[in-house]
C-alpha cells in the first residue's frame, strides 16, 4: 500500500475511515493531524532533525552526541554503581555538548593524544610536541603539559578578577539584564489595515484554532474572527494554518493595503523567504504566498506576543468554548476592555 491509497483523491483529504481500519489508534491520530496541501507540491528530500527540513552541520554534530551518550549509558548499565553515578553527573553538567564528549572520551581514553596515535600506528613516537617533556596522553595533556597548567592559571586569575567586581556593580548588571520591555500594538499607516494572527494548540490532542482581528490606523475593529482548525501535529503547523486562514478572511473582507502580524518567527520568516520551504508547515506556506497574491499590497511582521495579545485571546475563546465566530465592524464583549487599553482612537493623531 502507497501513501496515495490513505488519500481521497476527489477531496484531496486522507481516507479517515480506511486509516483507522488499516493502522492502530495511536499511528491513525498522528497521521489524521498531517496536512495535505492543496498546491500537490513534487517530493522532496528533508532533513528530519531540522524544523526547517534543511541539514545544517549542527543538527548532525547534536545526532552524533545523542549516540554517543546513549553508547555510554547502555554501556554504564553493567558498571558499578559508582561509575555510574559518574557518568550520570557528566551528561548531566551544565556545560556546553562538546565539553561533555570531551569530558567523556578523556575518560574512556578515547582522545587523539600522541600516545593512542602511535598505539593505532597513526604516528611513531608519542611525545608531546607542545612541551616535549614526556609522552602525551590524556593526563599529560590535560594536567601536566606545561600548557595546561597555563591555561588553569589564567582560568584562576580570571574568577579572582570576577570576584572583586564592586557588589554594586554586579547587582546593578542584573537588574538591567532582567528588565523586560513591554511590547503594545501599533496601529498602521493611515490607509492600511494591521490584520493580527494567533493560533491555539493543544499537543495532546491536536486540536487548533485561530483568533483573528483587523483593524484600521484608528485602532477600530474591521474584522474580528474565531476559528477551527484541522487536527495538528506541531504548534507551527497550527499557526501557519490560522496564518492562511487570517489571509483568506482579508481576501473577501479587506480591500486595502494590509499589514499581516504574527508572533511565530517560523512562519513569518518562511514567508519572507525566496525559496520553498522544506518544514512541515511548507506545503501551507506555499498556499499562503499564492492567497496573498490575492491582496492589493501586503507586507508580512513578526511581533512579540504581548503585541498580539488579542488575536490569542480570540484563539483562546474557541479553544475554550469550540464555538466559531465572525464580527464585522464590531468586536465581542470579552475583548472590549483590552481594546481600549492597547489603543484608544480618542487619543489618536
Amino acid at each position: 500500500m502507497y501513501v496515495k491509497d490513505l488519500m481521497d483523491a476527489g477531496s484531496r483529504s486522507w481516507n479517515e475511515n480506511l486509516i483507522r481500519h488499516v493502522m492502530h489508534k495511536e499511528d491513525a491520530d498522528e497521521v489524521l493531524k498531517i496536512r495535505l496541501s492543496n498546491q500537490q507540491p513534487e517530493d522532496f528530500p528533508a532533513w528530519h532533525l531540522e524544523k526547517t527540513g534543511l541539514f545544517i552541520v549542527k543538527s548532525a554534530y547534536r545526532l552524533a552526541w545523542n549516540l554517543s551518550k546513549n553508547v555510554v549509558e547502555a554501556s554504564s548499565s553493567t558498571a558499578t554503581s559508582g561509575e555510574r553515578k559518574l557518568w550520570l553527573a557528566l551528561w548531566k553538567t551544565r556545560v556546553q555538548a562538546k565539553i561533555k564528549i570531551f569530558a567523556w572520551k578523556l575518560a574512556l581514553d578515547r582522545l587523539p593524544t600522541w600516545v593512542n596515535k602511535c598505539r593505532r600506528k597513526i604516528e611513531r613516537q608519542s611525545i608531546c610536541q607542545i612541551c616535549g617533556s614526556a609522552e602525551e596522553d590524556g593526563f599529560h595533556a590535560t594536567v601536566e603539559c606545561t600548557k595546561a597548567k597555563a591555561l588553569r592559571e589564567a582560568i584562576r586569575e580570571i574568577d579572582d578578577k570576577k570576584g572583586k567586581r564592586p557588589m554594586f556593580e554586579e547587582l546593578t548588571e542584573k537588574v538591567h539584564a532582567s528588565a523586560v520591555q513591554i511590547a503594545k500594538w501599533e496601529p498602521p499607516p493611515e490607509g492600511v489595515a494591521k490584520v493580527n494572527i494567533d493560533a491555539g494548540f493543544r499537543k495532546e490532542t491536536g486540536d487548533a484554532c485561530a483568533g483573528i482581528i483587523v483593524r484600521d490606523c484608528w485602532g477600530l475593529v474591521l474584522l474580528a474572527a474565531c476559528k477551527k482548525l484541522p487536527r495538528c501535529s506541531s504548534a507551527t503547523l497550527a499557526e501557519a494554518l490560522a496564518f492562511l486562514e487570517g489571509v483568506r478572511l482579508a481576501m473577501n473582507w479587506i480591500h486595502m493595503p494590509i499589514i499581516l502580524e504574527s508572533d511565530n518567527a517560523d512562519v513569518v520568516a518562511g514567508l519572507n523567504i525566496t525559496q520553498a520551504s522544506r518544514a512541515e508547515w511548507g506545503g501551507i506556506i506555499a498556499e499562503i504566498r499564492v492567497a496573498m497574491q490575492c491582496l492589493l499590497q501586503v507586507q508580512v511582521h513578526k511581533v512579540k506576543r504581548d503585541s498580539n495579545r488579542i488575536a490569542h485571546m480570540l484563539a483562546q475563546m474557541v479553544m475554550t468554548s469550540g464555538v466559531e465566530a465572525e464580527w464585522r465592524l464590531c468586536a465581542p464583549a470579552e475583548i472590549l476592555e483590552l481594546l481600549n487599553q492597547e489603543y484608544n482612537p480618542m487619543f489618536c493623531h
